[in-house]
């Protein structure tokens, strides 16, 4: 089946939750650091939401987008490490909650202005 993308923030926060609980235990880590730790991420998502709104940025690809990007540790870590450490280590159990955040995030980078067929180039060579 394939991944939707979150089209509200309390969705894509559902996805972010259950991924970042699971890798918390993965790690031996305490349940309620992965709540603090999404919560201070919920938190300046948020913030940095309101700042950007006038610029109509806000959107839940921006959220997600902020989110990847945070400096905010969570037990010494950045959201992107933990991230990019579960893909290694390629556990089911996580990969479907980070498939809705990456699809959430992508979204929001890339939108293709036509529907029609874009041509390959020859033998796949781009120089």
């Amino acid at each position: 089946a394939q991944t939707q993308e979150a089209t509200e923030d309390y969705t894509l926060l559902a996805a972010m939750d259950a991924f970042l609980t699971g890798y918390f235990r993965a790690n031996g880590w305490p349940d309620q650091e992965a709540k603090q730790f999404i919560k201070l991420l919920r938190e300046e998502g948020h913030k940095a939401s309101d700042q950007v709104f006038m610029e109509g940025l806000s959107d839940v690809g921006g959220f997600a987008q902020r989110m990847w990007s945070s400096a905010t540790p969570g037990h010494g870590r950045e959201f992107c490490s933990m991230v990019n450490d579960a893909i290694r280590g390629d556990d089911s159990s996580l990969m479907q909650h980070l498939a809705v955040f990456a699809r959430t995030m992508n979204a929001g980078l890339i939108t293709r202005r036509t529907l029609d067929v874009v041509p390959w180039p020859p033998k796949s060579e781009t120089y």
